[in-house]
């Protein structure tokens, strides 16, 4: 394909474990010709609490931070989903009655992210699970799409995994993956320091609760500013 997005890209998944999350996981897209470009996709897992957090450094214009959080609590001794909530800085946002859309722009290509909400239909399917999915626009009807199924088991809490990313072609919903996983490096254990310390540092962005328990999911109304400490400790503090 011959751009930033494509041939001149690598891709690399780590998984290791840590004091806090028994579970954690790196997907990092990496330019050939420029090591500081770099988008990395960090998700942490446990029963409790997941958090997908993303920072994108391909964009010569600007950055891009967001940072998903998925809270799970016990009733009558079996988890349920409790909060779903994204921070975000330098994306635009908009809803759809099945999803919420946080878009951006980079070197003039459509790049976003999807979060599709359990329970709605498209024809025959179904779907159970909160699903996120990372798209960088290639070329006409040519995406890579990098996905994040989650789920929670009522007896086990919390579970998330990394699908892709995969070279997909079409229209919108209709995409197909015209390729296997293009992940060209496995590896057991942390990402480079450098890389993990961008995507664990200070910013500030809006705050968008798309789920809360018993208390509506309204995007929209739940907007508001805050600031998030990335390491995943502290959570979000609020304004």
């Amino acid at each position: 394909m011959g751009n930033i997005f494509s041939a001149n890209l690598t891709f690399e998944l780590y998984q290791w474990s840590s004091e806090e999350y028994p579970k954690e996981y790196a997907v990092i897209y990496t330019s050939v010709t420029d090591k500081s470009k770099f988008c990395i996709f960090r998700l942490s897992v446990k029963p409790e609490k997941l958090q997908l957090r993303v920072a994108d450094l391909l964009c010569h214009s600007h950055p891009v931070r967001f940072h998903m959080e998925v809270t799970a609590e016990r009733d009558k001794g079996l988890f349920d989903y409790r909060v779903v909530r994204v921070v975000e800085a330098g994306t635009s946002q908009s809803q759809t009655f099945f999803k919420d859309i946080f878009n951006y722009f980079c070197e003039k290509r459509v790049c976003g992210f999807d979060v599709d909400r359990p329970g709605w239909k498209y024809g025959s399917a179904i779907n159970m699970n909160w699903e996120v999915w990372h798209t960088y626009t290639v070329g006409y009807k040519t995406n890579i799409r990098l996905y994040v199924d989650i789920d929670c088991d009522k007896m086990t809490g919390l579970s998330a995994k990394f699908r892709g990313p995969f070279k997909c072609e079409g229209f919108i919903i209709f995409l197909e993956e015209r390729s296997g996983s293009l992940i060209q490096r496995e590896v057991k254990g942390k990402p480079p320091e450098h890389v993990s310390t961008i995507v664990d540092s200070v910013f500030t962005g809006k705050q968008f609760v798309l789920f809360n328990k018993g208390k509506g999911s309204s995007l929209g109304e739940a907007s508001h500013q805050g600031n998030f400490i990335g390491n995943g400790n502290y959570g979000f503090l609020e304004n």
